[in-house]
């Protein structure tokens, strides 16, 4: 079967339009080229993860969307959730990646993202899911710094008395939601 090129469905995406660009996909799913990157290598999927629609984001997913693509600047769509702490999308991008702790071409990971943001609950749910507290960016700087950086103490605090003991491998969404409703 030929896939369709999704360029009009990034439009939108890119410019904040999901409720169209959803539209777009849902009458063409079958034909739809989920994984199709625009000029700066963003995925349909990156756009929703980034705007926080979970609609979008559980769309693009039931449609293999591949949640570890990364753009121009090594960003993933894990990394704009817990950048702009879109819990929601968090949640089901880290039920679906490969790898919590891939780094953008600054050396950042999702982990330190959520830290520079005050993302207590995406940081929270990163550390469960097993993101390494102790990967520096290339500034030499971990999550639990750059979170003291950027003013957030007590999450400073949280990340850095995180402890292995507290450690719980979180690979299913059903553990991940059901944490999430603790919080």
């Amino acid at each position: 079967m030929e896939k369709i090129l999704i360029g009009g469905v990034l439009y939108f995406a890119r410019n904040g339009d999901l409720e169209s660009a959803s539209a777009m996909i849902g009458r063409n799913k079958e034909k739809i080229a989920i994984n199709e990157q625009d000029n700066n290598k963003r995925t349909f999927l990156s756009y929703a993860a980034e705007n926080g629609s979970i609609s979008s984001v559980r769309l693009a997913l039931s449609l293999k969307a591949d949640p570890d693509i990364c753009d121009k600047t090594g960003m993933t769509a894990l990394m704009y959730s817990t950048k702009n702490g879109n819990t929601n999308c968090t949640v089901e991008l880290l039920a679906k990646i490969k790898n919590v702790d891939v780094l953008d071409k600054n050396g950042w990971s999702a982990l330190m993202h959520a830290a520079a943001g005050g993302r207590r609950m995406d940081v929270m749910l990163l550390l469960k899911r097993g993101a390494l507290k102790e990967l520096k960016n290339n500034e030499n700087l971990n999550a639990a710094a750059i979170a003291h950086i950027y003013g957030w103490k007590e999450l400073h605090t949280f990340i850095k008395n995180y402890g292995k003991e507290n450690r719980r491998g979180l690979e299913k969404l059903e553990d991940l939601k059901s944490l999430l409703k603790k919080i």
